[in-house]
């Protein structure tokens, strides 16, 4: 059969190669067209296309030839299509054989033209003959034009003539032979690919037959559609297969697994209006060997799938009602779409038979996890949400909020209407909560009036404030059931997680509960708040200001004091007083580990005068031993500005007559005077009129502002320890230690260095200005008993 095939192309090849040698007799055209003066073009109608164009042409438009044939006459021709038309109207009305058209030339140049076009076949093509005639003024004259134009038109008559009689004669020869041969060859193809198909078609359902019992018989769920969706997919060649189960409404389809060119489709729901899913589930089938956009033309999906042929088959439940569809879609039209119905019937009884099942499954696992009344999940799936939402939230460090919802005054409407109205409240409140909730949120009713909402992927507590608002007004909006009339309030109880301490998900709702009794507590229609990590921290924070308070009382506190000396001439200027902690149990602490634990607490007044008494009475003991040496003692804010430390002051300084002028200073942060630089000025001023003086502790860390140095009475600066350690290998502290030595001579005022740690140190702050220091390099804190010691060994050691 194939060598039939062959001879009778062959025979049909040399027919149309004996017609096509044919040519009419007469006068050469390419001579008259390349030879003639007058501008001449061969024009493709529909597209415009120049396909030949004489020297003549060349010249007059002042293009290269082969970049003219290049060109569309559209390139040329000024006017607009729509310009052309009226051009071409008034022609005809006015009885013309010709256009008038303005031309541009390669330079720009615009030419008036008249245009002499007809329509000819040349090597079997039709073109648009054209002629220009240049009728500005000053060009070629008409007469001359039209002499070559006639020409040239007979020439075409003669030779198109003689080429159609020639063709008419092969036609007639031909048809006979290649209409036998054809009958013969299609009668032979037909049934050769009938037998081909038939094979198919039974190779393909045995083996849809076998993997049904095999491989598909496992699996079941969206595992089992997915599998039989890549299967057709691949054994019918399409594009798209998917099994989607009808809404309730039926006015909507949702994907529950496909195919996308073997590729798993994402879940996704449609209208079923106006697509053919919609008539599939009229008519139980359907398909579209091809046009299905056509037939479709509002359906969206299948322009965004580019769908071209379509197959649907209703997948019903046990009541024969549409509940799913079996859809295949193609982007091309189907070559057997009978065929490929065939093999997705043999899938659809058993994909039906499987939504079935899903769908008891889904309803008993809806009695299970669901409130009957409010439909919304009960305690068991809360639970199980719950759970989930806690290990997602340690896994993405994100807070999860829990919130426990009891609606106030219920119980009392429940009794008054009956039960009936009770619970018609609680579907609608219940409608009402669902609706506010975030997309992500979990909304669940434990029985009764109490429901418990999941917040999750929080950022801080904040960020669920404005939503609880939200929640608060939306319950205690008016709610009608039948002409009744009610307003609600509910209470809501507010706990996040993670947590500092494990917890379960039992204990989280516990905590939740505990809040929400808070709220009613507080009055009703509010949220409280559960924070876990701040109550702990409140309660770990009492802890160590009892522990502190009853240190202080029982006595555990000690004074070490560090010197300060001038590292030029040897002097010792002072010493610090630094609190030291001699707990029991856990040793020596420094303030390290205790002062940040009552800082703007009470008990950092109570300590702090503790402190200067100590200080005081101190001064006093060495100057009993024949020892002057100021002591500074560091002040905290708190304690500065309370209502009575200048008094308090001055009550110990005259309790304390040995001490004189300078002996006491008080060093003070700069940010003490953050909220009220004048009234801390005030204290100081008032301080220093008892003969205490004042230093402005680790100067350079805060603001360092200008006007607080100018404001500030302090005799001193001491430069923070941080520039100090690291100004041997960093440049920028260097610079920093310079402009403060410099700024405090400016405003004529002492500079003590903090830190001094090596005697490189010692060397480099020397070379800058700064005479005096304190640090390990001179001498660690150390009690007082031990300083007159040092004070000895010092001397010594620096021939003093």
């Amino acid at each position: 059969m194939a060598r039939l095939l062959v001879i009778s192309v062959a025979s049909l090849l040399l027919v149309l190669t004996t017609l096509a040698s044919v040519v009419a007799k007469g006068p050469e055209f390419d001579q008259v067209f390349t030879e003639s003066g007058v501008v001449m073009l061969l024009i493709e109608p529909e597209s415009g296309q120049i396909v030949e164009a004489n020297a003549a042409a060349a010249a007059f438009y002042g293009y290269p030839l082969e970049q003219l044939k290049q060109m569309a006459i559209q390139q040329i021709n000024t006017l607009t299509p729509e310009q052309v038309a009226q051009e071409r109207a008034a022609a005809k009305s006015e009885g013309r054989n010709y256009f008038v058209f303005r031309h541009r030339l390669a330079n720009n140049e615009f030419r008036t033209v008249e245009v002499h076009s007809r329509p000819y076949l040349f090597d079997e093509q039709n073109l648009l003959f054209s002629i220009i005639n240049d009728i500005t003024p000053g060009r070629h004259s008409a007469q001359e034009m039209w002499y070559y134009q006639e020409q040239l038109e007979a020439m075409v008559d003669s030779q198109i003539a003689e080429i159609q009689r020639t063709r008419t004669q092969m036609y007639w020869l031909l048809i006979g032979a290649v209409v036998i041969q054809s009958l013969v060859i299609i009668y032979l193809i037909v049934n050769i690919q009938r037998r081909r198909q038939l094979e198919r078609q039974r190779k393909q359902t045995t083996q849809a037959l076998s993997a049904l019992a095999t491989t598909f018989a496992p699996l079941s769920g969206v595992d089992f559609y997915q599998e039989v969706c890549h299967y057709l997919s691949e054994k019918l060649d399409i594009d798209y297969v998917f099994v989607a189960a009808l809404k309730p409404d039926g006015k909507r389809a949702q994907v529950i697994a496909g195919s996308k060119s073997g590729s798993n489709i994402e879940p996704f729901s449609y209208h079923l209006d106006g697509t053919p899913c919609a008539d599939v589930c009229m008519a139980k089938q359907m398909i579209r060997a091809h046009s299905v956009q056509k037939a479709y033309p509002t359906d969206s999906m299948l322009v965004d799938l580019q769908a071209e042929s379509y197959i649907g088959n209703v997948l019903t439940d046990k009541a024969n009602n549409p509940m799913g569809i079996l859809v295949a879609l193609s982007r091309k039209p189907l070559k057997d779409p009978a065929a490929m119905n065939s093999m997705m019937q043999l899938f659809v009884d058993r994909v039906t038979a499987e939504m079935q099942r899903s769908e008891v499954e889904q309803q008993l696992s809806q009695m299970a996890h669901y409130d009957p009344l409010t439909g919304l999940p009960n305690r068991t799936s809360l639970a199980e949400r719950l759970k989930a939402a806690m290990i997602q939230a340690e896994h993405q460090k994100k807070l999860l909020a829990l919130l426990y919802i009891d609606l106030d005054g219920f119980k009392s409407i429940n009794d008054s209407y009956s039960h009936a109205v009770g619970d018609k409240l609680l579907v609608k409140v219940a409608k009402r909560m669902k609706r506010a909730m975030p997309e992500t949120a979990a909304l669940a009713r434990l029985g009764g009036d109490e429901f418990v909402a999941v917040l999750e992927d929080l950022e801080s507590p904040n960020d669920c404030l404005q939503f609880l608002k939200n929640l608060l007004s939306v319950v205690n909006e008016p709610v009608y059931v039948g002409d009744l009339d009610f307003t609600i309030s509910a209470s809501i109880g507010v706990v996040f997680y993670p947590q500092q301490e494990n917890l379960d998900a039992d204990q989280l709702l516990r905590q939740a509960d505990q809040a929400m009794f808070q709220a009613k507590q507080g009055g009703k229609n509010r949220f409280h708040l559960f924070d876990v990590a701040r109550d702990k921290a409140l309660r770990d924070q009492n802890e160590s200001l009892l522990q502190i308070r009853n240190a202080l009382k029982a006595g555990e506190f000690e004074l070490y004091y560090q010197p300060k000396v001038n590292m030029r001439t040897f002097e010792v200027i002072g010493a610090e007083a630094l609190i030291r902690w001699n707990d029991p149990e856990r040793g020596l602490l420094p303030p390290v580990t205790f002062l940040p634990l009552i800082e703007n607490d009470p008990l950092a007044i109570e300590l702090g005068e503790w402190v200067l008494a100590t200080a005081m009475d101190q001064i006093i003991a060495w100057r009993k031993q024949d020892i002057h040496l100021p002591i500074s003692v560091n002040i905290d804010a708190i304690h500065l500005q309370s209502p009575n430390f200048v008094d308090h002051l001055e009550d110990n300084l005259k309790r304390r007559k040995e001490i004189r002028k300078g002996d006491l200073q008080l060093e003070i942060l700069e940010t003490t005077a953050l909220d009220d630089v004048v009234q801390v000025s005030n204290i100081m001023i008032a301080c220093q009129n008892l003969g205490v003086g004042f230093a402005l502790d680790d100067f350079g860390t805060g603001y360092s502002s200008l006007t607080y140095l100018k404001r500030l009475p302090a005799e001193l600066l001491k430069i923070d320890r941080s520039f100090v350690r690291d100004m041997l290998e960093d440049p920028e502290d260097l610079a920093i230690l310079d402009g403060v030595i410099r700024l405090a001579g400016a405003f004529q005022r002492k500079v003590i260095a903090e830190g001094v740690e090596t005697q490189a140190h010692c060397d480099e702050l020397l070379k800058l200005g700064c005479e005096l220091g304190q640090g390990y390099a001179i001498a660690r804190p150390m009690p007082a008993n031990i300083i007159p010691e040092w004070l000895e060994e010092w001397k010594e050691s620096n021939h003093l």
